[in-house]
């Protein structure tokens, strides 16, 4: 569905079912409906995916047309606490390698990841010194974002930091819990499926897991084999 704006009115133009359809789905990513993806029609660039929501969250368009901030503007524009309640000054982090920790107290998956990730995070340490980890809580309430974040080393997002942990969430599309993205020092995300490489090599040898030009096949693969173009060879 396009839309067409002129100086009287603005019209919606509907693209008739055929395989431009099919691709535009594949090439954006839907994965089901509704959905409404914004793109800047100068560059083709996508604005956001999550178009729905935006329009949920915010129907009277303030801030249309929904452009996501940087990550490193929202992390640095958010409080940071350890798991005594202390502040931590991101300024000291904003330059280092860095993972955010997606998770809930309520998750299943989740509670059973953490002391996983909790017992990697030093050997992390060890590789790459200049390495810091950020809660990003999902829990339903303080008290039990306070009960979890006391299981783990790292700094969270402040609890009262609710619009910066869903903005976080939207702009790195995360849609589920455990979900451990891994930035770069200038916060360029490196991988959004830190989960699922730390599962394939708990070793940490390939940390901070920058994308490969080759990979061994895995079952972390499947998700991207439906999203673009993969070339497959069995030796």
């Amino acid at each position: 569905m396009l839309t067409h704006r002129t100086a009287s009115c603005t019209a919606t133009l509907l693209l008739p079912q055929h395989t431009s359809s099919v691709r535009l789905s594949r090439q954006y990513r839907v994965t089901g409906i509704p959905c409404l993806v914004l793109i800047d029609s100068r560059s083709g660039q996508v604005i956001t995916r999550a178009g729905r929501e935006k329009v949920t969250g915010d129907p009277e368009g303030h801030h249309f047309p929904w452009r996501p901030r940087p990550v490193g503007d929202i992390l640095a524009a958010s409080r940071l606490v350890d798991p005594q309640g202390q502040e931590v000054v991101y300024d000291a982090i904003k330059s280092a390698y860095k993972g955010l920790y997606f998770s809930a107290h309520w998750c299943p998956p989740c509670k059973a990841f953490t002391p996983q990730l909790v017992a990697a995070y030093e050997k992390m340490k060890k590789k790459e010194e200049n390495f810091h980890m950020i809660f990003i809580s999902s829990d339903r309430s303080e008290e039990s974002w306070r009960t979890y974040h006391n299981t783990m080393p790292w700094p969270s997002l402040a609890w009262e930091e609710k619009e910066a942990r869903n903005e976080l969430a939207s702009s790195l599309e995360v849609n589920g819990i455990p979900t451990l993205v891994v930035l770069d020092p200038d916060n360029s995300v490196i991988t959004t499926d830190g989960r699922s490489q730390f599962s394939d090599d708990s070793t940490l040898e390939r940390f901070p897991w920058r994308p490969q030009s080759v990979e061994v096949l895995g079952e972390r693969h499947t998700g991207k084999l439906h999203e673009s173009p993969c070339l497959v060879l069995f030796t």
